[in-house]
């Protein structure tokens, strides 16, 4: 054997990418039936088989199925009639503190009789009925008694209200004053807080930089429910695509722009922690405005409607994520 035939011939990189039917072996490949009619034969049976309409090659291919179905387009229905209703449920809410006085005596002379009859027992019951009963022999006189001190104890009544309105802190002899704290709630729905803008505009623009962007960022936000509830709606049933899958992925990128509101409620999150002082006097509002604007502020203040709608958004968001 000669050293030639002994070489081993050198590795061509450009080979592998040679293929089958073009640098190697070219030509056309011949035909794998033998007739038009064996094709049609042979299609039929393979059908047959999967008991499928054309186009599908092997049973239980999702490939042909709508990519978003009649129960989901239900479900996402309700969560954009969800959001449009939030606007109409509380989105914040608080309470007022509200202090109220009032005079009690310090002790009755009803209370100081049944106390000795309790502490004497069956004396204090005799002696009481003794006094009933000198009392039903003495009821003229007694009559007389009483009328007087009814006169006497109006006088008294008469003075007492002429000095306390003269000092509202006059407390008459024998009472006391207490005070009594009691609380009441008032909320204000979507709707109600952007047609109350004029009122309470004047609190928020007056304030800090983080308070009154966080009021423009919430108009936005109140805004954008509106439209989006509706547009969510146009694009489910609205949008006419030649296919379930153009009809698919326009919805997938429509519904992703829920996620805009989100980043609004972040922003206003985040301004709350930064925080500011309040440019009004906030003694006389709810409780929850607290001192200077903050966290606690921010969320103590908002009720479960800003919550309804911003779950709404995260679920319409998530769901043309998951399309």
């Amino acid at each position: 054997m000669s050293d030639g035939e002994n070489k081993i011939k050198a590795f061509n990189p450009e080979e592998r990418f040679k293929f089958i039917g073009f640098e190697v072996f070219p030509g056309k490949a011949g035909d794998i039936f033998s007739s038009e009619e064996e094709r049609k034969t042979l299609k039929a049976k393979v059908m047959a088989s999967f008991r499928r309409s054309e186009g599908e090659v092997r049973e239980g291919c999702t490939l042909m199925e709508e990519r978003v179905s009649g129960l989901e387009k239900a479900f996402l229905t309700v969560v954009s009639v969800l959001l449009l209703a939030s606007l109409v449920m509380p989105w914040f809410s608080g309470y007022y503190e509200i202090t109220t006085e009032r005079l009690v005596p310090v002790t009755t002379e009803s209370s100081a009789v049944l106390n000795e009859g309790g502490a004497t027992g069956g004396d204090g019951a005799a002696a009481m009925t003794d006094s009933n009963a000198v009392a039903a022999v003495e009821q003229p006189a007694e009559a007389v008694q009483e009328t007087a001190e009814a006169a006497a104890t109006e006088a008294d009544q008469d003075s007492t209200a002429m000095m306390a309105s003269q000092d509202p802190d006059y407390v008459p002899p024998g009472m006391t004053k207490i005070s009594e704290i009691h609380s009441e709630y008032h909320s204000v729905t979507g709707i109600g807080a952007l047609f109350s803008l004029g009122t309470f505009g004047e609190y928020i623009f007056s304030s800090g930089f983080a308070l009154m962007l966080t009021g423009v960022l919430m108009i936005v936000y109140f805004i954008s429910c509106l439209l989006f509830g509706i547009y969510n709606l146009y694009i489910i049933y609205g949008v006419k695509k030649a296919s379930s899958d153009e009809y698919a992925l326009h919805l997938k990128k429509m519904l992703k722009l829920n996620w805009y509101p989100v980043i609004l409620w972040l922003a206003m999150f985040v301004l709350s922690m930064i925080g500011g002082s309040y440019g009004f006097d906030s003694s006389n509002m709810v409780v929850q405005v607290g001192e200077s604007y903050g966290l606690g502020a921010f969320v103590g203040l908002s009720s479960y409607g800003l919550f309804v709608a911003l779950g709404a958004y995260l679920i319409l968001a998530l769901k043309g994520k998951e399309i």
